[in-house]
């Protein structure tokens, strides 16, 4: 197989070969090979053995350059002599019985002239047009070829999208590079493809004539694309012009210009000369690819967000991955408030014709029509604001759902007694009710013309549903879309938080490892002074600034998207005690999903939604997910934990344990880039038998993953004591000198460096005579972490260790009521659990044990290590603590020592872990009360 890198550096040589000399056979024969066909299968095409070329034996010398070729399971061939032929001959080619059929099993068609290829795919059912120069960047729709690579296969709800975003990007891409456009002046190129995009949808929409665009640039510029530059700035000029004011230029375009309908909404207004890129013969192509595209197939919804991820080559191979599905989109506007008005809008429907009642808003009795037309008005009145805006998916969606109410108000307002002369003079929801802030222009962009398209596949709706003609020309109307900061502008100037009446979006996936410094800086300054931030997610911030905004009108509500960090661990006292302190309450919720995307095998975002406000609803709703289903719990309080108790306190980080008499630390970090470890087994045993007088300074080493997963490793722990004896032994001291020679080149800012002289030592060297081993991460599934006790002959790495626990010590930290504690304080990895010493095992109470109690609790913790270290010795803890595969002995253990540690706090057993939960936020609180007491005493 060869590599992606000489595939290239081949197909490079092809066209230049080409370029000196053209000859379809050859270029035939050097193309297949580079792909991996065999050398007898390329001549066998050549020379016309009808088994190995099953091409038609038609032969045209007025448009062909020689018969076709087409190898079985490859590609079929045609060379055409003109550049002008090469897409309708593909077209020619697609429907040829021998390429159609099956037995074959050609994936391509390829028509080629000296200048132009244009390749069909049958599996993707696309088709791609391209100068022939560029031949090597496109060599990865070829890569099927080899056998070795499969094209990334889209969902049909995507299929159509990605193909488009494709199409447009390739043509982007081409264009920045043949008029030499470097990254710091593309903004010119993004408005003149945001224009272009317009006409493509227009023409397929009913806002153009069919196909007008296309038809026009097709016949209007030339075939190397010389002239259209004038074809565009004449395009635009008629399309920022009315119609009664096109007389001037009746005699200085083309007929098939003037006949454009008049746009307006500033997409085409111009103070200057508009930028239009140079073409050429392959761009022009291109964009006549871009105009097969079926537009009309196009979800404005999500097709911006595609189309900006599409821009980012390193994603590109991944359409499809980054945009936000209206699955999740619904998630957060359904219960904010479109929930909400469908209820509002049933309840009035549901009323008798004749009926009359009185009016919410300003008390007066009316008629069920009058009050639905006022319902409209509501409707119409409503303002909503998406600070983190990107490409609109949000705001799009928002209008979409708006409109589709707005239109079973209106049928049942004009019903068939009280008909309308024209729907367009009813409709009050307009887009100019929706506002965005976005930091980077070209989104921005994008979100202002989706937003206009998504206003017209709604027209088209509207109009489908009461038989009515509703013009969308000319744009009268617009959502105000704000480039900038929405960390550092004002949002206010966007929108006045007096006229605002909802907040939404999904602020960046942002965690506080993959933060500038700069935007570092922008989450500090949005925190008042008093606040430790820590390691608090970026989208935090919008959080806040909602919250200062939303003072000036506590009717607003507002509901994000975020990373689930920010209602666990550390995050929470960092956001919420200064959320809560301001009045701030939450009224509904999704508790951790998974944020997924259309590519197959991404990686997904855990995530949470939060809808907030100042004014509290009745009944809040706590959703979940269970497999596919959503289920929604109605509660009365929601914790920042995202929990249904009542209890609001938040869980501060303890630096000394509050109640335990013991102390947890982490284990020893060896910064040695390995050659302190041993890394497994057989190494260890093959080492002491060539060196056996190491045996001493050998030990078990564990962390998180060998301790779960019986894995085992080894180091070399040494101490100063010691020295004189280990630094005798040659073979230890190699590895010493290795350390040392790593350490000394790490950044000296680093521990690796700063233990430099101490090439022999971990960063700790803690190795207790017996210890309680927590694995620091631990999956999310286990009822229990898997937590051992171990002796002198283990050093701990990345696990925490409890040096000095005792059997009773382990059988209290490995309780279902210990575990509860842990999952409501402890921060996660991805959605594994990830223990904390400060929040969890300093701020857990302990129960107050006489002899005979404490006795009792060693005995059921005894009969747990008894099981796993005798009946089910030969498992791992991972296998043990699997839920569905834990032996049922070892399960019934741990129930019996779960209900004697819950009987230490109460007699009453708990019904579940919320009450657990609430009992020891009681303790707690009296805990720290009492930490507060005496710290005063301490001063005083």
């Amino acid at each position: 197989m060869k590599s992606e890198g000489s595939i290239i550096k081949s197909l490079s040589e092809l066209v230049e070969q080409m370029q000196q000399q053209w000859d379809s056979d050859q270029f035939f024969s050097l193309f297949m090979k580079t792909f991996g066909t065999a050398s007898s299968s390329i001549k066998g095409a050549l020379s016309n053995n009808r088994a190995k070329n099953v091409a038609s034996q038609d032969f045209d010398e007025q448009v062909m350059l020689r018969p076709d070729l087409a190898i079985p399971n490859r590609v079929y061939f045609r060379f055409v002599k003109s550049d002008e032929m090469v897409r309708d001959q593909l077209q020619v080619v697609q429907q040829l019985p021998e390429f159609k059929n099956s037995k074959a099993k050609l994936q391509f068609a390829v028509c080629c002239s000296p200048n132009l290829m244009s390749v069909y795919d049958v599996y993707e059912d696309d088709v791609e047009s391209f100068a022939l120069e560029q031949l090597p960047s496109r060599y990865s729709m070829f890569l099927p070829l080899t056998g070795d690579y499969q094209r990334f296969q889209q969902s049909s709800e995507t299929q159509a999208d990605v193909k488009a975003c494709l199409k447009l990007t390739r043509l982007l891409d081409d264009l920045i590079k043949c008029n030499k456009i470097d990254g710091d002046h593309t903004h010119e190129m993004y408005g003149f493809i945001r224009r272009v995009l317009f006409c493509l949808f227009a023409e397929d929409t009913d806002i153009f004539a069919e196909n007008q665009f296309s038809k026009a640039f097709s016949e209007l510029v030339d075939k190397n694309g010389i002239n259209t530059q004038q074809f565009f700035k004449d395009l635009f000029k008629v399309l920022n012009c009315p119609e009664n004011q096109r007389v001037n230029l009746a005699n200085t375009m083309a007929k098939e210009l003037l006949e454009f309908p008049y746009v307006n909404g500033g997409l085409f207004h111009e103070d200057g000369e508009p930028f239009v890129p140079q073409f050429n013969l392959s761009t022009r192509m291109q964009l006549r690819e871009c105009g097969r595209v079926k537009w009309n197939e196009i979800s404005p919804a999500i097709f911006g967000a595609m189309f900006q991820n599409a821009l980012d080559p390193k994603i590109r191979r991944e359409m499809g991955a980054h945009y936000t599905s209206e699955e999740n989109i619904l998630k957060v506007i359904n219960p904010l408030f479109m929930d909400d008005l469908r209820a509002e809008f049933e309840k009035l429907k549901n009323m008798e014709p004749d009926a009359r009642a009185k009016d919410s808003v300003d008390g007066v009795i009316k008629s069920r029509r009058d009050l639905l037309i006022t319902f409209q008005d509501k409707l119409a009145s409503l303002k909503f604001l998406d600070p983190a805006c990107g490409c609109g998916n949000f705001l799009i969606i928002a209008y979409r759902e708006l409109r589709r109410l707005e239109n079973q108000v209106i049928a049942e307002i004009f019903d068939d007694n009280n008909r309308f002369l024209q729907v367009s003079d009813v409709i009050k929801v307009s887009v100019d009710q929706f506002y965005g802030i976005e930091i980077e222009d070209w989104p921005a962009e994008i979100a202002h013309l989706s937003m206009w398209l998504m206003m017209h596949v709604m027209n088209q709706e509207t109009a489908d549903r009461f038989g009515m003609n509703i013009p969308t020309l000319p744009l009268k109307t617009t959502a105000t879309i704000v480039c900038g900061n929405a960390l550092t502008t004002d949002w206010n100037t966007v929108l006045p938080a007096a006229e605002c009446s909802y907040i939404f979006g999904n602020p960046p996936f942002a965690g506080s490892n993959t933060t500038s410094k700069e935007q570092k800086e922008w989450l500090k300054n949005v925190f008042p002074p008093k606040y430790t931030l820590g390691r608090t997610d970026f989208c935090a911030a919008w959080f806040v600034i909602a919250a200062n905004y939303m003072q000036a009108n506590h009717a607003v509500k507002a509901a994000f998207v975020a990373t689930n960090s920010i209602c666990q661990g550390s995050q929470v006292g960092a956001l919420w005690s200064l959320l809560l302190e301001k009045g701030i309450v939450i009224n509904f919720a999704y508790k951790s999903f998974a944020w997924e995307n259309a590519a197959n095998n991404a990686a997904t975002v855990t995530c949470i939604i939060v809808g907030f406000a100042y004014t509290a609803l009745a009944k809040k709703r706590l959703f979940y997910t269970d497999g596919d289903k959503v289920i929604a719990l109605g509660v009365e309080n929601i914790t920042p934990y995202l929990l249904p108790m009542s209890n609001n306190t938040i869980v501060i980080e303890q630096n000394i344990p509050l109640s335990a008499k013991l102390n947890i630390r982490f284990g020893n970090i060896p910064a040695d880039n390995g050659h302190l470890l041993i890394s497994n087994e057989a190494v260890k045993n093959r080492l002491l038998e060539l060196y056996p007088e190491v045996k001493p300074f050998i030990k078990r080493f564990i962390g998180s993953s060998e301790l779960i997963n019986g894995k085992n490793r080894y180091c070399f722990f040494l101490k100063e004591e010691e020295r004189e004896i280990w630094e005798k032994i040659p073979v230890i001291m190699e590895h010493v000198d290795a350390t040392k020679s790593f350490r000394e080149q790490q950044v000296k800012t680093g521990d690796a460096y700063k233990l430099r002289d101490r090439p022999w030592s971990f960063r700790e060297q803690v190795n207790p005579n017996e210890a309680l081993v927590i694995p620091r991460v631990s999956s999310e599934r286990r009822a229990y972490v898997p937590m051992a006790m171990i002796d002198q002959g283990t050093v701990v790495g990345d696990s925490f260790l409890v040096p000095n626990a005792t059997i009773y010590d382990f059988g209290i930290l490995i309780s279902h009521m210990h575990m509860s504690w842990m999952r409501f304080t402890s921060g996660r990895l991805e959605s594994r659990y990830r223990y904390s010493r400060d929040l969890t095992f300093n701020t857990f109470i302990w129960p107050e044990v006489n002899d005979m109690q404490k006795g009792q609790i060693t005995k059921c913790a005894e009969e747990i290590l008894l099981l796993r270290g005798g009946t089910h010795f030969d498992k791992t803890l991972a296998e043990l603590y699997d839920p569905e595969k834990m032996p049922d002995d070892l399960r019934a253990a741990h129930a019996a020592l779960d209900e004697a540690v819950e009987r230490l706090y109460r007699e009453e057993p708990f019904r579940n872990d919320e009450e657990r939960v609430s009992f020891m936020l009681d303790l707690y609180t009296q805990a720290v009360a009492q930490q507060q007491v005496q710290l005063k005493a301490k001063k005083k």
